[in-house]
């Protein structure tokens, strides 16, 4: 968390130069893969205006991520109310909200909870712009898309999987033009086709603030990619075994009890993913896509990481 505040300080003194070449100095001089030389700058963004206010106490760094945590809940609750009656969704939206595990690292100065939040909008913007009919509100829709999901790359680069959604999704529509009969017969009921413009947009927009991000500020990742040379078959299988059981600790109780309760959901959730993969094929592309960047990855993260695919993973379930 230190480094999240280090690049906040930075851009509130001017010093991102300075503490970039220090930070680089600490992690070549650490153990491998224990963190990035430069972290994604949107959340020392976040950080700054605060830190500017109140220089480093963790009380008020604490506050945006906070704040990231309601409009959460409040984007759970739009898309349960999808899906459900009013009162599961109410029922399913006190579920996250009260949830010991997400209360806890909302107590962090951490780039989880602000990385759920935009990756939950961006999917539910996502998915507005697939499903409306309307010109207006599709452009909308795909400029919400657009930012959003470039916020969540900006804030951890596992956003990543957001481009690779949008060619994923037009994939599936190319494929439902010549492949309709079967697609519809597993249950894939398409998506209305979106007028050219807010098609493009979450393209355009992504791309174009990656380009400015390039130019304007230090490359976040660098030291990552020196990583990705131990992906191997060993890691991915050790991987798969390890995000299959970290779920459970999205029930923070005593072993016996979460066991017991994450086994009965992980019934639910798969028989529900089976049978409606393809309905909400949005929703499954996500999940699996952000979870192959996880098992790709040849480190394992904790139930952290596993945040943005929970409330779609609820869903399912």
């Amino acid at each position: 968390f230190s480094e999240y505040i280090a690049q906040a300080r930075g851009i509130v003194t001017g010093g991102i130069a300075q503490q970039v070449e220090n930070n680089s100095y600490i992690i070549k001089n650490s153990p491998p893969m224990y963190a990035d030389a430069v972290y994604p700058w949107g959340f020392p963004f976040l950080l700054s205006p605060f830190y500017a206010m109140f220089g480093k106490d963790l009380f008020f760094l604490k506050i945006p991520v906070l704040l990231c945590f309601l409009i959460t809940i409040v984007f759970c609750h739009l898309l349960f109310k999808r899906h459900f009656s009013f009162f599961q969704a109410e029922l399913l939206t006190l579920f996250v909200a009260v949830n010991p595990t997400f209360i806890f690292f909302s107590n962090m100065v951490l780039s989880d909870i602000p990385f759920l939040c935009f990756s939950t909008i961006s999917v539910y913007s996502l998915e507005n712009m697939l499903y409306e009919t309307d010109k207006k509100k599709q452009i909308v829709a795909g400029l919400c898309t657009g930012l959003f999901a470039f916020f969540a790359f900006l804030t951890r680069s596992n956003g990543i999987v957001f481009p690779c959604l949008f060619i994923a999704i037009d994939l599936l529509l190319f494929a439902n033009k010549k492949l309709s009969k079967k697609l519809n017969a597993f249950g894939f009921s398409g998506f209305l086709k979106p007028h050219i413009l807010p098609h493009i947009l979450p393209y355009v927009i992504f791309f174009i603030l990656y380009i400015v991000l390039k130019i304007s500020l230090p490359r976040a990742g660098a030291t990552h990619v020196n990583y990705l040379k131990f992906i191997g078959v060993k890691s991915i299988l050790s991987n798969c075994l390890y995000y299959f059981k970290i779920f459970k600790d999205f029930f923070p109780f005593r072993y016996t009890l979460s066991t017991i309760l994450y086994s009965w959901i992980l019934v639910f959730f798969f028989y529900g993913f089976i049978r409606y993969g393809l309905k909400y094929a949005l929703y499954s592309i996500y999940i699996l896509g952000a979870m192959g960047i996880l098992i790709l990855w040849p480190g394992t993260q904790g139930i952290r990481f596993c945040f943005p695919v929970i409330p779609f993973i609820i869903v399912f379930t």
